[in-house]
């Protein structure tokens, strides 16, 4: 059985859509736990509506505590023995829960990773995120951790299929009141797992909007969004974790660079001095040099062009 934990906060335009993705889903041995994270909308009453539509179905409120705490609650109750988690203003292709749960236990692996589409609401513009790996084949911890400190794999807990059990003995929780609270527990997870596989379908839709937390222009998601790397690269130092310098550098560089976009289009109006600002933050916590910038074939030309352009203070020039 999939346990599938969906925290809810005012999503009302679209957590029907969302709800009657999983209603119609080919394989039907599902547990659907819904945790109301203090909804002041019409959330409530469209999840009365679906209540007696599943067999097993439970549902919680709580205090606005944010997803992570809700997450936490579905973890605790859940009974099945694969755990996937959904946004409720997300949905699925009707046949995503059949085609993981084949995936992962013919192969009796630990982790399933499916292809997504992000779909843009106000630019209704869709954009598909598939991978360049051989379906057939189960991948060892060590490979998905190179993808993931290469941004092959992102970090997102929804595209992804769990063991319960591995991920009741890891004891993993996310961090309250954080955002990207996903990615360093999804990285912790991947290297403890032993086999992990992959669906090269877009079968998860990550609906991008206005009113989603980590689409804001928020100081708050690009500290946070630090905080996680932080966690992400003193875990795979300090427990002596199977991965190559040129990897974990290029994890450096790739959240570096994202770090220096977020942080200029919150702070532009400063002019040339968003980089002290920048500074101040500590958000460059490492020292990249020139040669750590053009040595590394895995970065993108535009990449190093922008992480150059910062280090000389004239990034504000090209923007």
């Amino acid at each position: 059985m999939i346990s599938i934990i969906i925290p809810v906060y005012n999503s009302e335009k679209y957590l029907e859509e969302c709800l009657r993705s999983i209603y119609n889903q080919t394989y039907k041995n599902v547990e659907i736990i819904i945790i109301n994270d203090g909804s002041t909308d019409n959330s409530d009453e469209i999840v009365n509506r679906y209540k007696n539509k599943f067999l097993k179905f439970q549902y919680y409120s709580q205090k606005n505590k944010g997803a992570s705490d809700a997450r936490n609650l579905g973890v605790e109750k859940a009974n099945g023995e694969f755990l996937m988690f959904i946004d409720s203003d997300d949905y699925i292709e009707e046949n995503t829960l059949e085609l993981m749960y084949k995936k992962i236990t013919q192969n009796n692996a630990d982790m399933v990773i499916i292809g997504h589409k992000k779909i843009y609401n106000q630019e209704k513009k869709i954009e598909k995120y598939l991978f360049d790996v051989e379906e057939r084949k189960k991948f060892s911890n060590t490979e998905v951790l190179q993808k993931i400190l290469n941004f092959e794999v992102r970090g997102y807990i929804c595209d992804k299929l769990f063991r319960k059990k591995l991920w009741k003995k890891l004891k993993i929780s996310f961090e309250s009141r954080r955002y990207c609270e996903d990615w360093y527990p999804i990285t912790k997870y991947t290297v403890e797992s032993k086999d992990i596989v992959f669906i090269n379908e877009p079968l998860y839709n990550y609906r991008q909007h206005s009113e989603s937390s980590i689409n804001s222009s928020n100081i708050e998601v690009v500290r946070d969004y630090n905080y996680a790397v932080n966690q992400i690269i003193k875990y795979v130092e300090n427990n002596g974790i199977k991965c190559s310098n040129k990897d974990k550098n290029t994890f450096k560089m790739l959240t570096l660079c994202d770090s220096i976009h977020e942080f200029y289009n919150i702070n532009k109006f400063k002019g040339n001095k968003v980089y002290s600002f920048f500074d101040e933050e500590k958000f460059n916590f490492w020292k990249c040099s020139l040669k750590d910038i053009f040595i590394d074939n895995n970065l993108k030309l535009k990449t190093k062009f922008s992480i150059l352009f910062w280090k000389f203070k004239i990034y504000h020039y090209f923007k």
